[in-house]
């Protein structure tokens, strides 16, 4: 027998007794787990919830849960606000009319009882920009969202900064949350 040979046959039986192996061992995995019984995976039933927890604003919840404030937390917290009846929203565009817009507007429910995130986001949302060449702003009862989004608006950042403020308040966040470079990141950049 040539050497060539010989490599084959052992290849050959090496690729043999692997795929035996194999499929021995998922055969048994297969039979232990259809002789296996239905098993309860615990004592309490999940639950789901469609409200945060208790003390906790929606706007603020999202924020905690992936560790930063972004504008998805804003319009999380605006539309809070609008199913408390602090404001009501509505939509100005027809269903299927090209992008849709819509328009916010202040009610008259007293915001006292609010915590001081929400206060802030309406404060920033509902307030007028300053007037060019002076510093003077003025409540607004209305905007609409498209106006705010087209200008990369400062109201919609104050808003944030508002939540982000409360979350490191509450001591979630010991520093900014967007400021991602670390004592760390610059040694391992240097």
């Amino acid at each position: 027998m040539r050497q060539a040979e010989l490599i084959m046959l052992v290849f050959g039986v090496v690729v043999v007794v692997f795929s035996t192996t194999v499929y021995t061992i998922t055969r048994r995995r297969h039979r232990a787990d259809q002789a296996l019984p239905d098993v309860d995976p615990g004592l309490i039933a999940p639950t789901t919830h469609d409200q945060p927890p208790a003390g906790v604003e929606p706007g603020l919840a999202g924020a905690l849960l992936n560790g930063r404030t972004d504008m998805r937390d804003v319009f999380v917290a605006l539309a809070d606000l609008a199913a408390r009846g602090y404001l009501q929203i509505t939509r100005l565009t027809a269903q299927g009319a090209g992008a849709p817009d819509w328009q916010m507007q202040r009610t008259q429910k007293a915001d006292a009882d609010l915590p001081e995130a929400d206060r802030a986001v309406l404060a920033a949302i509902f307030t007028a920009p300053p007037v060019p060449g002076t510093d003077e702003r003025t409540p607004r009862p209305s905007v609409r969202l498209g106006l705010l989004l087209a200008d990369h608006s400062e109201p919609l950042s104050q808003a944030r900064q508002a939540l982000r403020a409360e979350g490191t308040r509450l001591g979630w966040f010991h520093r900014d949350p967007h400021d991602h470079h670390t004592t760390w990141g610059w040694v391992g950049g240097c």
